[in-house]
This record gives structure tokens, sequence and C-alpha cells, in this order.
């Protein structure tokens, strides 16, 4: 990929910006609808251009999914503070502060949320499909006039976002541990800071993990594993797999007599 794609991503989204705004700014309400699916273009182009930050913990199929609302998931399931804001002051000398230092405020980002993505996406795209029976029923014709309102809402927060003198600052709150207890390499966890239990992934296996008590200095793991007993009555064998491993199709052999399992839907007679 080139390293300036996101830098590319965001300025297709000032270009959707901008012809929404002018489609906005006429009277012929139908217009509203080119609007509206500028408006999802930029949304699309400023989540991928964020993604880009996150393209080596991402995998080849995630970076395929085109929803920006599934591609937020995924950047969260990496990093639960992908997408707040930040902002940036640094400290500098000041000899008429009592404590001969002063900070000074040197940018601001305003990002765009999975919240503000779940509000406002689908709703665009809602305006761009001819309105179901059932609503032409109950209101007889679109209405133009709150579908208007609602996309120069939109287009007042993309815009606040893309005129933000900081974009795409990735910060990491890290919990490094020795080793992954699946795959042996060291693990890494990206948590929230502001919250005691966090979950998370191993980037190299998948292997989820719950965080207690994480920035403390003495954080608290759990894998996400059940002991599975095995089928045979007279064997106490049990086998632990991890939660992404039970699934229907998954095969095992019980580590005390050998016996082969696999996991199966199955059906049984209802208890009187």
């Amino acid at each position: 990929m080139n390293e300036s794609l996101d830098f590319k991503l965001r300025c297709l989204a000032k270009e959707s910006l901008t012809r929404a705004k002018k489609y906005l700014a006429e009277t012929d309400n139908y217009l509203i609808r080119s609007a509206a699916l500028e408006l999802r273009l930029a949304i699309e182009s400023i989540v991928y251009s964020r993604a880009y930050k996150y393209r080596d913990e991402l995998s080849c199929n995630d970076l395929e999914t085109w929803q920006p609302r599934k591609v937020l998931d995924l950047m969260l399931a990496v990093n639960p503070i992908a997408w707040k804001g930040t902002e940036l002051s640094l400290e500098v000398d000041d000899t008429a502060s009592k404590t001969g230092k002063r900070w000074v405020k040197i940018g601001a980002e305003v990002s765009l949320t999975l919240q503000d993505v779940k509000k406002h996406y689908d709703a665009l795209g809602s305006f761009l499909h001819t309105p179901t029976l059932a609503q032409l029923s109950k209101s007889g014709s679109p209405d133009f006039l709150r579908m208007r309102k609602r996309c120069i809402d939109i287009s007042d927060l993309i815009e606040s976002v893309l005129n933000s003198n900081m974009w795409n600052i990735r910060i990491n709150v890290e919990v490094c541990l020795p080793e992954c207890l699946r795959c042996d390499q060291p693990l890494r966890i990206f948590v929230d800071p502001k919250k005691e239990v966090n979950r998370g992934k191993c980037f190299n296996c998948g292997a989820g993990y719950t965080i207690k008590d994480a920035t403390d200095g003495s954080p608290k793991l759990k894998p996400h594993q059940s002991k599975i007993p095995c089928v045979d009555d007279q064997c106490h064998g049990e086998a632990i797999l991890w939660t992404d491993q039970i699934v229907v199709g998954y095969e095992w052999a019980c580590p005390l007599c050998g016996l082969e399992h696999q996991i199966s839907f199955c059906a049984s007679e209802k208890a009187n």
C-alpha cells in the first residue's frame, strides 16, 4: 500500500463533502439524495483513512471489509480507544507562571465515532431508496424538509472532523506480557485505561483474553478457555479449548485416552 493512502482518503472525503454541500444549497429537493450519497462516501473515506493506521493489526480479510460500522468494530477490537478524539499540548517555560511552566495547546482532533456512524450512515442510506408502501401510506410523500435538515447536520459534523488540524493520531495504552498461552509469541493487548476490565486478542493467533487492572502495574489475565470433558464416561480426561475453537466441525483428541472428538449440532428427546 502507498504510505500516503490515508491522506488520499481524507482528500476524497473533502471532495465528497464539497459536492454534498453544493447539492444541499440547491432548491431541487431531489438533489438531496445526491447529497446523501456523497455524505455516505465521505464517512466511508474517513473510516478507511483511520483504519489504514491499523493495517499491521488487521488481517487481509479485515481490510477487504467495506461497511464502515464493521470496519470500526474491527478497529475497536484491536484498540478500544481507537476512535477517541485527541488533544495535544506542550509544556513550555513561563517565568510569569507560579510554577514556571504552562501548557500550550498545539492542536486537537475531532473524531468520527462508532456512535456517529451508527446514527447517521444507515439514515443516509434510507434516503437513497424509494419509500416503502407503509411509509408512503403514512406520509404520502418523502419528507424532504426532514431529509435536508438531517443532511445539513451530518455535513456539519463531517466538516468539523475534516477541519481538525490534527488527524488520525493513534494513541495506544498497551499491556505487554512475555508470551501468549496458545502460540507462545509475545502478547500485546491494547486497553482502555478508564476501564477496570478490558478484552483483547493475540495479534498472532487470535486467542482471546480478559484483562483486569491493566494499568496498575500488575494486570490480571484470564484466557478465554473452557474445559470440555471426554465423552467416554469411563475417562476423566478434559480438553481445554479456546472460545474461538468451539465451533461446529472443530476436532481434538482427549489428552488422557486419545479418543477423537468433534463439535456438532444435535437434537435430543425433550425431557418430561
